[in-house]
C-alpha cells in the first residue's frame, strides 16, 4: 500500500484537476449583472464557520480546555450574527437569508441537514462496527479492505438514486421525491439499530443509505428552485452548500478527534 500520504496526495490531485476544469468550463456571468464578491461578508462567514467547526468537532478542546471551547462558541455566534446582520442590510447579498422564510426552501435545507447528519453518523458507525473484534461482544473483526468494500453499495446505489430522480419527478412533486430520499435514510438508520448480526446486513444497510442520499441530494435543487425567483436561485443554492460543507467537515474532524 502507498500509505496515508499518497491517499491525501491523490485527493489533492483530483481536487486540483476539478478546480481547473471548473475554471475553464463555468461560463462567465452576464455583463448586465454585477459579479462583485462581498469579501467582508465571506470573511465573516468563513471565520464563524471555522470557529463553530472547531468547537463541535474537537472533543479534546472540551475535555482539556473547556473555557477555550466555550470561547469558540461565543466567537462563532458573534461572527455569524454579524454576518447575518450584514447580509440583511446588503443590497445584493450573496446569501439572501430572507429566502428561508419559504417553507419549501427551509424544509429542503432541513432535510439536507438531518439527512446529512444521519449519513455521516452511519458511515462512521458501520465502518467502525464491522472492524471491531468479535471478542468485544459485537462486530465482525474484518480488516480495513473489507470495511472499505462495505461502502461500495453506498456509492453504487447513490449514483443510481441520483439517476432515478428525473423519472420520479415526472410522476411526483419535487418535495415528495425529497421526502422519499429522507425516508430511505431513516430506514437505513433503523436497519442499523435493529438488524446488524450478519455482515451482509451492513452491505444492505449501506446500499439503502446510498439510495436515499442519492435521491435527496439530486431532488433538493429542484425542490428549492421550484419556489425561488429566477434572480435568487444562486443565493438559495449557496445557503444549501454552506449546510453541506458544514456536514462534510464536522463529522470527519470528529472522527479524527475520537480516534486519537
Amino acid at each position: 500500500m502507498a500509505g496515508l500520504r499518497a491517499a491525501y496526495g491523490l485527493g489533492l490531485l483530483i481536487t486540483t484537476v476539478a478546480l481547473a476544469a471548473a475554471w475553464w468550463s463555468v461560463p462567465q456571468p452576464p455583463t448586465v449583472r454585477s459579479s462583485a464578491v462581498d469579501v467582508p461578508g465571506a470573511v465573516l462567514l468563513g471565520s464563524g464557520l471555522v470557529a463553530l467547526l472547531l468547537a463541535i468537532s474537537q472533543t479534546r478542546v472540551w475535555t482539556d480546555r473547556p473555557v477555550s471551547g466555550a470561547a469558540l462558541l461565543v466567537v462563532a455566534a458573534v461572527l455569524i450574527g454579524t454576518w447575518a446582520r450584514r447580509e440583511r442590510r446588503c443590497a445584493a447579498p450573496p446569501v439572501d437569508l430572507a429566502l428561508l422564510r419559504s417553507p419549501a426552501v427551509a424544509g429542503a435545507n432541513a432535510v439536507m441537514l438531518l439527512g446529512g447528519i444521519g449519513m455521516h453518523l452511519l458511515l462512521t458507525l458501520v465502518t467502525r462496527y464491522v472492524q471491531t473484534p468479535e471478542s468485544a461482544g459485537y462486530g465482525f473483526g474484518v480488516d480495513v479492505f473489507v470495511a472499505g468494500l462495505v461502502l461500495v453499495p453506498f456509492s453504487v446505489l447513490g449514483f443510481v438514486g441520483g439517476k432515478l430522480v428525473r423519472p420520479l419527478r415526472v410522476r411526483l412533486a419535487p418535495a415528495t421525491v425529497l421526502a422519499a430520499g429522507g425516508t430511505a435514510v431513516l430506514v437505513a438508520l433503523a436497519m442499523f439499530a435493529l438488524t446488524r448480526s450478519q455482515l451482509w446486513q451492513s452491505f444492505a444497510m449501506m446500499g439503502v443509505l446510498g439510495l436515499g442520499v442519492g435521491v435527496f441530494s439530486a431532488a433538493m435543487p429542484a425542490a428549492i428552485l421550484a419556489v425561488t425567483p429566477a434572480e435568487e436561485t444562486s443565493s438559495a443554492m449557496i445557503f444549501n452548500q454552506v449546510v453541506l460543507v458544514e456536514l462534510r467537515c464536522a463529522p470527519s474532524s470528529f472522527g479524527c478527534a475520537t480516534a486519537n
